[in-house]
């Protein structure tokens, strides 16, 4: 084997690039963070033209175990309680995501045909096939990028999932393939998942596929049994072993090329092709020559043939690149070879070696060597992950990590201050006099602690609930509630994996969120009998706006469906002696489930909507689940005191508060973000006071090199589905100094302990500023203004938008056809040059002006529902947010103010206000009233306006003549930036 005069770093890609004319593309069977870090893999794909990466167990104990690149995040995984498993996983999804963003270029160019990037599963499932289906679905999930291919082995139990897996639109990569046999199996998995997805309604053209035959290891088995012959004189052979030697990889991998071109170059392949379907190309692997004896680029130039892969170790691309041939090897034209196995095959059969003993031996050695990287990797992982992970936190307490010396002061003395004054002992024992306020209100709002026992005895009716859905094969729930009714049932659902039914939260007076949440619940279209479905109606007091417009909605919607009984469609969960009730008992609901009463819904997710959610979601096991682990978090907190999870939040809280970190970044799955900031927010955002969190639409870009005194960083983190955006986030942020806390969710009943330990710290915490966390929050001022415009609608019309009150007027400062701009507590001064973009960053230079100690900007959607149109805005607010160097959410009307409204009106005087909104959208009728859907929302964003003018605070709204309009904004706004 000769030495590579020519290495990659030089300028001659000319023989990658021909290759790539003649229909093979050349990848790279390598990934590591030195490899991307060191500018090598940009100069590759950029000069040298290789076109795609593969990657597999074996290459990444290679990367990780030679290299101190990878310690940092090893660490910072370990100190959150990561197992070596999802510590390399992580790691892998972390490097696969580069990659594949540094071939994003190729795979736009080519149209999609290369720039993937492989990753494999979990060689240990490799005979496990819906395991396997299950961690290919994952790891697609989390590395999130459209020119990733999942490794999946073709081994027997490997074909299932192959064609599961495509079936579902995902692009595979068959590894592991030695055999003509399995080769074929793989194909027609392939075929066979493609059509099912496309009689399902999906594009092929979306789906692409290789095969991955493995060469070079055929050779080295094969050769090392002729050589085993060589050195037995005695047998009589008619042929000479020597003969054969490098033989047996090359010809086997031309038989599968022709079974390729027989299967998709046929009639079978025809009418997918004429869809837009691709081919399977054959991706040739273990090219690499491990034979000192033959010619170091063997693999490459007798392999060359259109429609396939050559996937290449860097050393073998370095001698390719030097004295590599052009030149097609393969000739489809030219069909020398016959299905047969080939007179190689037969000669080999007649020394004794059987082709399909060597096949299988090659599987399952390879299955093994990959088996073997794992455990070894994971092994090393544990050692290294055991040597970094040091005290979990400089504050010693669980899931702290504070950096600052005053915090870290701040927090002992807290700690120590709650101790000597008894504080976790007067909270178990549920002493009212721990908070300010009447005793008897908190004493009844305490019982979220203990009301776990008091509902054990309630157990059969929640599992009658649970068994009446399954018994009508129920699979759709429609759960109607705003704010504390509604986010603990979402937060256990997104938490809950394969779930019996799909819960679906309607939190909202959006019409064209309502239409789409009704056609998914299978009440879209004329006519035609519902599906069996079950709405569940939540409010604890049973007169919340929103709530009983819905529920006359979905009614109106079951009844125009020629349902009689419609009431038995509907459950309600309410408090006893509510108007709800009464209007259940009136309308024959079909359940009437009533709370513990006095416990405030932010507080209820250790008490009745949590507990008949586990029962619907799981049936009786989830049920019994949700109340055994609830019952053994509050033992954990009684065991584990101050050194508790939930003292360490309230500590985290107490001690950045008094240190000026009153803004809280959440890091977490959406829905249990949102109960965990209405929990923060309205039980500690009162009185001036309060911590202002931000969750999903947290749009806080401020750099961490300006290190943001003002924040404290909260992430709620599941390991064994990890968010890649999430822990990329905290982890620089830490990086640069700043504090943070880490709840890990490591299993089903974990969450229940989150549950409790979050309930604990904000009420502690609340204590802490001097509030009360159970007293209701002031949010009645936003519903009066609400009402007010309803009424006023009632008499004049549109007008109200324009006159809301009588003979008051609203004047827009700026405006145009396509949009108005209003202000309160402050004055724009905005040029009248007709340019929006110049008069909307006019009035954001004016706005920022006017809070000078530690401000927020909130950016209110309340346009109607597009996944586009919030995803633009997000990135819009994080642009201000640099701009101003100041923290910025997005938010979403009307839910958020339910959740986070609170604390923005009664918390710490710092918000700015900035909302968005439309004067045209569709409507929707609310039943028994002179409005619709499309008035009401706009009601409510017109009466938070006036609320927040009325408190003082600082508010625009640029109201636009379309939801089209407002996306032209921002996308004007976002390419000049």
């Amino acid at each position: 084997m000769s030495s590579p005069s020519n290495p990659t770093g030089a300028d001659t890609p000319s023989r990658v690039k021909e290759l790539a004319a003649l229909g093979q593309s050349i990848w790279l069977d390598s990934i590591s963070r030195d490899l991307m870090d060191s500018g090598k893999l940009d100069h590759l794909i950029r000069v040298v033209g290789i076109r795609g990466m593969t990657s597999n167990p074996t290459i990444f104990e290679k990367a990780i175990n030679g290299s101190p690149a990878y310690d940092g995040e090893i660490a910072f995984l370990a100190k959150r309680g990561y197992t070596p498993q999802q510590i390399l996983r992580v790691l892998m999804v972390r490097d696969i995501q580069r990659a594949c963003d540094f071939f994003r270029p190729v795979h736009q160019e080519t149209q999609g045909t290369d720039g993937f990037v492989s990753i494999e599963v979990n060689p240990l499932l490799a005979h496990k096939t819906e395991e396997t289906i299950a961690e290919a679905r994952l790891l697609h999930r989390l590395v999130n990028r459209p020119n990733l291919m999942v490794k999946v082995p073709g081994t027997p139990e490997g074909m299932p999932a192959i064609e599961a897996l495509t079936a579902i639109g995902m692009s595979i990569n068959v590894t592991l393939l030695f055999s003509p046999r399995a080769y074929q199996n793989a194909a027609e998995a392939y075929i066979r998942g493609l059509e099912a997805f496309v009689a399902k309604g999906g594009d092929p053209s979306r789906v692409h596929s290789v095969a991955s035959v493995f060469v070079s290891r055929i050779d080295t088995l094969v050769d090392k049994k002729l050589e085993a012959l060589l050195s037995s004189p005695g047998k009589d052979l008619q042929n000479d072993p020597k003969s054969l030697l490098g033989r047996a990889g090359i010809d086997n991998s031309r038989v599968i090329y022709e079974i390729f071109r027989d299967l998709f170059h046929s009639n079978r392949f025809a009418e997918m092709a004429l869809r837009g379907g691709h081919v399977q190309r054959p991706l040739w692997a273990s090219t690499g020559t491990k034979n000192p004896a033959y010619s170091d680029v063997l693999y490459v130039d007798s392999l060359t043939a259109p429609e396939t892969v050559n996937t290449v170790p860097e050393s073998t691309l370095n001698f390719y690149l030097d004295h590599g041939s052009v030149q097609l090897a393969i000739d489809p034209a030219a069909r020398s070879v016959s299905k047969d196995p080939g007179e190689t095959f037969r000669k080999l059969e007649a020394m004794g070696i059987r082709m399909e003993d060597v096949f299988s031996q090659l599987v399952t050695e390879g299955v093994k060597a990959f088996d073997q990287s794992f455990v070894t990797l994971t092994n090393a992982l544990e050692e290294k992950a055991r040597s970094l992970k040091g005290s979990g936190g400089a504050s010693g307490l669980p899931g702290l990590f504070i950096q600052d010396k005053r915090f870290l002061e701040e927090a002992a003395t807290l700690k120590s201050d709650w101790q000597r004054d008894r504080v976790l002992e007067r909270l178990l024992a549920e002493d009212p006099s721990l908070f300010q306020g009447d005793s008897e209100k908190n004493a009844k709002a305490m019982g979220f602690l203990s009301d776990i026992d008091r509902l054990t005895e309630r157990r059969s009716e929640f599992l009658a609930a649970g068994e009446e859905i399954r018994t009508k094969k129920i699979r759709t729930i429609l759960w109607l509630g705003m704010g504390g009714s509604i986010l603990s049932t979402l937060a256990l659902a997104e938490s809950i994996s394969d779930p019996d039914v799909c819960i679906l939260g309607v939190d909202t007076t959006d019409p064209e969120t309502i239409v789409r949440l009704a056609e998914e619940a299978g009440l879209g279209g004329e006519g035609g009998a519902p599906p069996p479905l079950r709405i569940v109606v939540s409010s604890q007091s049973g007169s919340t706006l929103e709530v009983s417009s819905l529920y006359s909605y979905f009614r109106a919607l079951l009844e125009k469906k020629g349902v009689r009984a419609a009431g038995e469609y509907f459950w309600a969960l309410t408090d006893p002696s509510s108007a709800l009730e009464s209007l259940a008992m009136r309308e024959k609901f079909g359940r009437i489930i009533r709370n513990t009463p006095g416990i405030p819904g932010r507080f209820s997710a250790f008490s009745v909507p949590v507990l008949l959610a586990a029962s619907l979601l799981k049936g009786p096991q989830g049920l019994d689940q949700a109340m055994n682990a609830s019952r053994v978090a509050y033992e954990a907190l009684q065991k584990n005191g101050y050194d508790g999870r939930g003292l360490s939040l309230a500590v985290f809280l107490g001690a950045g508060y008094r240190t000026g970190r009153d803004k809280v970044l959440l890091f977490a799955p959406p829905k249990l973000s949102g109960w965990f900031e209405q929990l923060l927010a309205e039980g500690t955002g009162k009185s001036g006071t309060g911590w202002i969190p931000s969750g999903p639409g947290n749009a806080d870009d401020r750099s961490e090199k300006e290190k943001p005194s003002d924040r404290l960083l909260l992430e709620i983190g599941f390991p064994e589905s990890p968010d890649m955006d999430s822990l990329s986030g905290i982890s620089r942020m830490e990086d640069a100094g700043e504090s943070s806390f880490s709840f890990t969710v490591t299993s089903a009943e974990d969450i229940y302990s989150f549950f409790l330990d979050a309930m604990v710290g904000v009420s502690l915490a609340a204590k802490d500023r001097g509030v009360n966390p159970f007293e209701a929050p002031d949010v009645a001022l936003p519903k009066e203004k609400t009402r007010d415009i309803l009424d006023r609608f009632a008499l004049v019309g549109s007008r109200v938008w324009e006159e809301p009150q009588a003979k008051t007027y609203r004047k827009p400062t700026f405006e145009n056809e396509d949009v108005s701009i209003f202000a309160e507590g402050f004055s724009p001064k905005i040029s009248s040059s007709g340019d929006l973009s110049a008069s909307v960053y006019s009035l954001l230079d004016d706005l920022v002006k006017v809070r000078k100690k530690s401000p927020y900007l909130v950016l209110q959607s309340w346009l109607p529902s597009s996944e586009k149109v919030e995803g633009r805005l997000l990135y819009w607010g994080k642009w201000v947010s640099r701009r101003y160097s100041l923290p910025v959410m997005v938010v979403r009307g009307p839910a958020f103010l339910h959740m986070v409204g609170q604390v923005q009106k009664g918390g710490p005087a710092e918000g700015l206000f900035l909302q968005f909104s439309v004067k045209d959208m569709m409507d929707l009728p609310v039943p028994g009233q002179p409005y619709g859907f499309a008035t009401l929302f706009r009601s409510q964003q017109l009466g938070e306006f006036f609320a927040l003018s009325q408190l003082r605070h600082p508010v625009a709204e640029l109201r636009f003549s379309s939801r089209t309009e407002a996306e032209r904004f921002l996308d004007s706004s976002l390419k000049q930036v």
